[in-house]
């Protein structure tokens, strides 16, 4: 059986990378407001996307408000905790 390190090493790399993935298509786009948004929404999609937030979400509620997630003032994500 894994150790409890592995597991959360393993999930943390997965939700980076489905947050990389949602958000490489913006990048180098000429708005930066339009970049931004959607930015911003696609990081919302792929967290819900990883099945560690799903129910329990007010969609409603912005990203950043979730149980577990940190964002920066620009509203973008810099921390997950899933303990």
């Amino acid at each position: 059986m894994a150790s409890p390190v592995h597991f959360t090493t393993f999930v943390l790399f997965h939700v980076l990378i489905a947050v990389v993935v949602a958000i490489g298509p913006t990048l180098g786009t000429g708005s930066t407001t339009l970049a931004t948004t959607s930015s911003l929404e696609m990081e919302a999609e792929a967290l819900l996307h990883t099945g560690w937030w799903h129910w329990d979400v007010n969609h409603t509620q912005e990203h950043c408000e979730w149980q577990g997630i940190s964002c920066n003032e620009a509203g973008s994500v810099t921390r997950i905790c899933v303990l």
